[in-house]
């Protein structure tokens, strides 16, 4: 019997290239005062952050979609930036800020 697509998986990858894109149009690199930031090579780009900034990675996740999320501080600044990674290897800063805070777990339930 020949191999039959079922339905569902075509409907599934839809909504995940569907969602990816959503996802990189609210990520879509800008700053709060509107600047853009500029995508590229990703080794570029954290070597600008520590140079610049003095930032260096702290913390890093994998999407199921092999998206590279990373986070970048900077201890004496107090400046962080956001790197994201697409699978096909173009990274682009997505968010950027100063005065980040160290949340301890008594806090994790409070509202800011």
């Amino acid at each position: 019997m020949p191999y039959k697509e079922d339905r569902g998986s075509g409907r599934r990858r839809y909504y995940s290239a569907f969602g990816c894109l959503f996802a990189l149009l609210l990520l879509w690199p800008t700053t709060a005062e509107g600047q853009t930031f500029a995508c590229g090579d990703r080794n570029q780009i954290i070597e600008s952050l520590d140079k610049i900034h003095g930032e260096i990675l702290r913390y890093r996740a994998v999407t199921d979609s092999n998206w590279l999320f990373e986070l970048y501080l900077s201890e004496e600044k107090r400046t962080w930036t956001i790197l994201v990674t697409s699978p096909m290897g173009v990274s682009c800063p997505t968010g950027s800020g100063t005065g980040w805070q160290v949340v301890s777990p008594e806090e994790e339930g409070e509202r800011i």
